[in-house]
């Protein structure tokens, strides 16, 4: 499709340039010459802006995803004691999958700028082994380590 307009536009050029019954069309460059500089910094002020954001929120990100690593290493560190026992460690490893399933939402909130569904709460409430809210309710539950 765009070699035929290509060709199209091509043969038609070039008859309008071989014809003499079309006049020969000129635009002065002045106005060109005076706002290509202006333009030139416009984008280039959008693009540092652009940039600075992104950079902020590639900052963010990374900010949170190593805090979640360094909390991973910590209760991985912790649960491979031989000391701790097999119920804590299984509890050790839902949280290491409801942290991984948080991480993933919350970076998807993020970046997409939505917030989290109800149903994903629910799905994290269970796996961090609490019960389920009730309407209407308070749903306390604090936990801290």
């Amino acid at each position: 499709l765009v070699f035929a307009y290509n060709n199209v536009f091509l043969a038609a050029t070039q008859f309008i340039a071989v014809n003499p019954l079309y006049p020969e069309l000129q635009l002065p460059l002045t106005p060109f010459e005076l706002t290509a500089p202006v333009l030139g910094l416009l984008l280039v002020f959008r693009t540092n802006t652009a940039y600075e954001r992104f950079n902020a929120g590639s900052d963010a990100v990374w900010e949170v995803t190593s805090r979640f690593r360094s909390v991973f290493r910590q209760l991985i560190g912790y649960l491979s004691s031989p000391s701790v026992p097999h119920a804590e460690r299984e509890a050790g490893v839902e949280l290491i999958d409801a942290m991984c399933l948080f991480h993933g939402w919350l970076m998807t909130a993020y970046l997409r700028g939505e917030p989290g569904s109800a149903k994903q709460a629910a799905l994290l409430r269970v796996a961090l082994g609490m019960p389920p809210q009730r309407p209407g309710g308070g749903g306390g539950g604090g936990g801290g380590g």
